[in-house]
């Protein structure tokens, strides 16, 4: 039995159901369903009626489950008690994104934090990865912040957060294709001609097919990337156009490329998170209250 399960347990307890816990947790179906399995086998004791539209718990369940609520308000009196020594012994913080840093002043927000508190020592443990991986890392308390992009898709309640950066979504196409001379572009101009389009890993791909399915277009999509430098390179070479943020255009050299803004905007928020059940190290709270101090969204 680990913390994890347990976790897992309460959550299904929760919302009554695998698939609503699933999603707030950030975990697959059937992965969670092999989490309780293999606790149900580890105790020999079934802990959830499964037969009924809505999950109830067993006799031996409802003693699982008081036992879990105990445990983790012990366990997180004593991470609040070990604060005080955590506040001189770990100096690090552990930082997640998805991979745009180079792009949106990040690295300038983090050596700013550290000149401030260089008698400190504090170091940043950095790693870019895509969204899904990123969120992962932050649910099983592999980093303590995480930089991402807001989409629908995405529950926040579980977290604080702090706006970041509201980006702009532009029109991409050759220099000497049809639509480079207008001022503006409609979305069902877009959909008429050949579409370069980040991959599923990327949060881009959910962003950009929900607003054209909202608006009841689907695109001719006709090149599926994972880097969207090599979306620029291929636009360059006029194999087709794609939306992308205003902000990752910014640092391009690409030549024979043109940016057109949208006659509806298509807006997206980065934004910060960390999570708010958790009992964050002093040096972790000191980053957080320094960034909501100096991040204007």
């Amino acid at each position: 039995m680990n913390t994890d399960q347990l976790e897992y347990f309460l959550a299904i307890v929760k919302y009554k159901s695998f698939t609503k816990a699933a999603n707030e947790m950030f975990i697959s179906q059937s992965s969670l369903s092999k989490k309780i399995k293999a606790l149900e086998n580890e105790l020999g004791l079934e802990l959830l009626n499964r037969g009924k539209s809505i999950i109830e718990l067993t006799h031996a369940g409802k003693e699982v489950y008081d036992f879990a609520q105990s445990f983790f308000k012990e366990y997180n009196k004593l991470n609040k008690s070990l604060d005080q020594y955590r506040a001189v012994s770990e100096t690090y913080i552990r930082f997640a994104s998805i991979p745009i840093l180079s792009y949106y002043g990040t690295s300038s927000l983090l050596a700013k934090f550290s000149s401030e508190n260089l008698d400190k020592k504090i170091y940043f443990n950095i790693i870019e990865m895509n969204q899904e991986y990123v969120m992962q890392a932050l649910n099983n308390d592999e980093v303590d912040i995480a930089l991402i992009r807001d989409n629908s898709n995405l529950v926040l309640s579980n977290y604080n957060f702090i706006n970041y950066y509201e980006d702009e979504f532009l029109l991409v196409c050759n220099k000497n294709h049809e639509l480079a001379h207008k001022n503006t572009v409609s979305y069902e101009e877009i959909v008429k001609y050949p579409f370069i389009l980040m991959d599923k890993t990327s949060t881009l791909n959910d962003i950009i097919i929900n607003e054209l399915e909202r608006r009841n277009l689907k695109l001719n999509i006709k090149n599926i990337v994972s880097r969207h430098n090599l979306i620029l390179e291929m636009i360059s070479k006029d194999i087709g156009i794609s939306l992308l943020p205003k902000k990752l255009l910014e640092t391009s050299n690409i030549n024979n490329i043109v940016s057109i803004p949208l006659e509806k905007p298509l807006k997206n928020k980065l934004i910060l998170l960390i999570k708010n059940n958790k009992n964050h190290t002093a040096t972790t709270k000191r980053f957080w209250q320094f960034c909501k101090e100096n991040i204007k969204d």
